[in-house]
């Protein structure tokens, strides 16, 4: 039995759990990521993936934000608060951007603790 699969059907359906670093240029629309917290299970489920847009639901605190812009992701190195664009990684901060009627919030969740993408290529 061949259980190898090739990179364009990986690609297609799969996902990659225990992921200790996403760099957002390779998502797509219909992808889902998985960010576990101390706080939270989040899933973020991609619906543009150029601008880095979603709906985000939280588990436990019951968090459901329909339209939400992932920015990166803020960790502290040294000291001092770095920015990650277009990034996830364990220990950082994801940080979010939520529509609230006028009003851009800031959203950021406790430090990723585990981190989970979930590919889903429709052909």
């Amino acid at each position: 039995m061949n259980t190898s699969r090739s990179k364009d059907s990986q690609r297609r359906a799969g996902h990659s759990p225990g992921v200790m670093t996403l760099d957002c240029n390779n998502l797509h629309i219909n992808d889902l990521i998985m960010i576990r917290t101390h706080n939270n299970l989040y899933r973020f489920f991609i619906t543009d993936a150029k601008a880095l847009r979603g709906r985000l639901i939280g588990e436990w605190q019951k968090y459901n934000f329909p339209k939400v812009t992932l920015v990166g992701a803020l960790i502290r190195i040294g000291g001092q608060v770095h920015t990650l664009n277009c990034k996830l990684q364990t220990a950082a901060h994801a940080l979010f951007l939520v529509p609230q009627g006028n009003e851009l919030l800031q959203m950021t969740t406790s430090p990723i603790l585990a981190l989970g993408w979930f590919i889903n290529r429709e052909e």
